[in-house]
C-alpha cells in the first residue's frame, strides 16, 4: 500500500453557510490520514461567503480546510470540477472525496476504509457508502442504475430500495453510486473528463459513472455507515418544482448523450404526458408554466 495517499474532500457550497459549518465540524472527526478539505463557494451572496470563510479561518490546528471562490454558480458538477483542478494542482490529490453540504459524518472511519479499499484494488474507479436519511433509520439510495426508459419510469418501484448495511461491509459491483458521498481516484476522474457541467444539478453522477464504466473501471457500493444526508427528500410528492424538472430533463440528456436520439425523444414524450397528468391532478401547483416544463425536456434533444 502506498504511504499516506493524498485525500482531498470537495464540498460545494451555495448560500447555506450554517449547513456547511455543521458538515465541516463533523468532518473534523474523520480519522483519514493526509486529508484536506477544500470548500468551493459557487458565487454565494457576500454575507453567506463571509460567514463561512470566517468560520474556516477561525479553526485551530489539526484540521486542514480552506475555501476557494468561484466567479459563477456553475452547479454541483461544475463546482466539483473547479475544486478538483485546485486539489490536483496544489496538493497532487490521489483521491477525491465528494460530499454534499447538507450532510453530517456519523462514522469517523468510513473515509479511511474507502481509501484503503481503492488503494488495495486498482480495478475499482469509484466507491459509494451507505447513507442515512434525516431520521437516521432509513437508507438513501446509494445504488443507482444507468438511465434507461425503464429505470426512469419505474425507479421508485424497482430501484429505490437496493441499498443495505452490513456489519462487516463487503463491496458490491453496481452500475452507479449516488453523488451525495463517494470517493473516486483522481486519475480516473481526470480521464473520464470529470462531471459534465451541463447537468448543473441531479443526474451528473450517472453520467460520470457511465464514463468510468467505459474506461473499464468498477463502480462499487460499500455497505458501511458513513453520513446522514439531511436533504435526501426535499421534493414534495404534490408539486412540480425545479428539482422535479431537473431530474427528468437530465435523464433525457443522458439518453441523448449515451444512447440514441430516439430513446431520448420517447422518454421526453412520456415525461410530457406524465407531467401533464401530474399537473392536472395537482391543480396546476408548479413553479413554472406547463409549456415551459415540457419545453425543458425537449431542449435536451438538441
Amino acid at each position: 500500500m502506498k504511504n499516506q495517499p493524498q485525500v482531498v474532500s470537495i464540498v460545494v457550497h451555495f448560500n447555506s453557510p450554517e449547513d456547511c459549518i455543521n458538515l465541516l465540524t463533523s468532518l473534523r472527526s474523520l480519522t483519514c490520514t493526509n486529508h484536506r478539505v477544500v470548500v468551493v463557494d459557487n458565487c454565494s451572496e457576500e454575507r453567506a461567503f463571509k460567514r463561512l470563510s470566517d468560520f474556516i479561518v477561525s479553526q485551530d490546528g489539526g484540521f486542514t480546510c480552506e475555501i476557494i471562490k468561484n466567479k459563477n454558480n456553475v452547479g454541483f458538477g461544475g463546482g466539483v470540477n473547479f475544486g478538483f483542478e485546485y486539489a490536483v494542482d496544489k496538493y497532487r490529490a490521489d483521491y477525491l472525496h465528494v460530499i454534499n453540504t447538507d450532510a453530517e459524518v456519523i462514522n469517523s472511519g468510513y473515509l479511511q476504509d474507502l481509501v484503503m479499499l481503492l488503494d488495495q484494488d486498482k480495478s475499482i474507479g469509484i466507491v459509494g457508502p451507505a447513507v442515512l436519511k434525516e431520521d437516521k433509520k432509513q437508507l438513501q439510495n446509494t445504488i443507482l442504475p444507468f438511465v434507461s426508459i425503464k429505470t426512469a419510469l419505474n425507479f421508485k418501484k424497482a430501484y429505490s430500495n437496493l441499498s443495505y448495511i452490513e456489519e462487516k461491509p463487503a463491496i458490491k459491483d453496481v452500475e452507479c453510486v449516488n453523488g451525495v458521498c463517494f470517493v473516486v481516484r483522481a486519475a480516473v476522474f481526470r480521464s473520464a473528463g470529470g462531471f459534465d457541467p451541463s447537468y448543473f444539478m441531479y443526474g451528473e453522477e450517472q453520467d460520470l459513472c457511465y464514463k468510468i464504466y467505459l474506461q473499464g473501471y468498477r463502480r462499487v457500493y460499500w455497505p458501511g455507515l458513513s453520513i446522514v444526508h439531511f436533504g435526501a427528500e426535499k421534493t414534495s410528492a404534490y408539486s412540480i418544482d425545479w428539482r422535479y424538472i431537473h431530474v427528468r430533463k437530465n435523464q433525457v440528456k443522458f439518453l441523448r448523450k449515451h444512447s440514441s436520439w430516439l430513446s431520448a425523444f420517447v422518454l421526453a414524450s412520456l415525461f410530457s404526458v406524465k407531467t401533464l397528468l401530474f399537473y392536472l391532478k395537482s391543480k396546476g401547483h408548479s413553479d413554472q408554466k406547463l409549456p415551459s416544463i415540457i419545453d425543458a425536456y425537449f431542449r435536451c434533444l438538441k
